[in-house]
């Protein structure tokens, strides 16, 4: 008997770049479309698999009849995991991939704000000496709201530069660049004390709105929040309020709640805040190691191997 034919369809905005490195794999017992509407696509072909973004994947879902696998672009899957959305098949995100990229940008943002960067370089402009002493993270405390893979990646990263790490976390509790681990009910003492807050959560019921004005009250006033997770995660106005009043240092947000940020939102003009337009992680351009991880995927797949980074329906992650 002959191994079934599966048939993937891409849906992304690099699909016909996906499909052309996809075939050049000569994966077996698989057919590879990229059509140029994928909104029509889910009608036309009777797939089995879906690969791209998933606020592309999402509207096709009920035309595709006969779908085994999705394959998420990103470690975000949010829009896929909505109630409305059938759930008869396997998620899988890219895991570790994008770690990397997030921890070097954690490291930037928290470099400038210990080194004073950004002061300096004003200070350059106005043709002004700023002969101000500087600490190094070494020694300081970092917290990392979320240890999964890119929150485990970010406290090797920090841990290599001699900080103390200490995570949130619901279960994962093995990565070993973690001194401390806190569970939710230990959400204030977790975020006292600390020098450097990091937010690295999914969009989930149970992580938004989790920093409130009562979580960033507990933070010293020294503290700079940096958020590369997902903007639900946070209480805009409470954040808004506790820089106005001075109750933190400062804030460096990569997400939000609406992307893009809209004219006339209250950061724009909220003072010790940086906005970095989601781009701690590559964007929505065509990615070689996305590629990279489908193959190993789809020859588990085939192999009858479970796949790599499948997501648990109930945590959305």
């Amino acid at each position: 008997m002959n191994p079934p034919t599966h048939c993937l369809l891409v849906c992304t905005e690099e699909a016909e770049r996906y499909a052309e490195a996809l075939c050049r794999r000569n994966l077996p017992n698989l057919r590879v479309r990229a059509p140029k509407v994928v909104e029509d696509a889910g009608a036309n072909y009777e797939c089995t698999i879906l690969m791209g973004d998933p606020h592309r994947i999402r509207p096709i879902l009920a035309s595709v009849p006969h779908l085994r696998w999705v394959q998420s672009n990103y470690s975000g899957v949010a829009p896929l995991l909505e109630s409305a959305c059938r759930r008869d098949y396997i998620l899988t995100n890219v895991g570790p991939l994008y770690g990397p990229a997030v921890s070097e940008y954690v490291l930037c943002y928290l470099l400038m704000h210990e080194r004073r960067a950004w002061q300096r370089y004003q200070a350059q402009l106005q043709n002004r000496w700023d002969g101000t002493c500087t600490s190094t993270l070494r020694g300081k405390r970092i917290g990392i709201m979320g240890v999964g893979n890119n929150g485990c990646q970010i406290a090797e990263a920090t841990k290599n530069l001699g900080m103390l790490t200490r995570g949130l976390t619901r279960t994962s509790t093995n990565c070993p660049f973690v001194d401390d681990y806190y569970h939710g009910d230990q959400l204030i003492e977790f975020v006292s004390n600390v020098d450097y807050l990091v937010c690295v959560l999914p969009d989930s019921p149970q992580t938004r709105n989790l920093v409130t004005r009562d979580v960033l009250e507990a933070m010293p006033a020294r503290a700079l929040l940096v958020n590369v997770g997902r903007g639900s995660a946070i209480d805009d106005k409470a954040l808004v309020e506790a820089l106005q009043g001075g109750t933190i240092a400062g804030a460096v947000l990569d997400v939000f709640r609406e992307e893009p940020l809209p004219p006339g939102h209250p950061f724009w003009s909220t003072p010790n805040i940086i906005l970095t337009g989601h781009t701690a992680a590559p964007g929505p351009g065509f990615n070689s190691d996305v590629v990279e991880v489908f193959v190993e995927n789809y020859q588990r797949l085939i192999a009858g191997l479970p796949l790599l980074y499948v997501v648990d329906w109930s945590r959305g992650y």
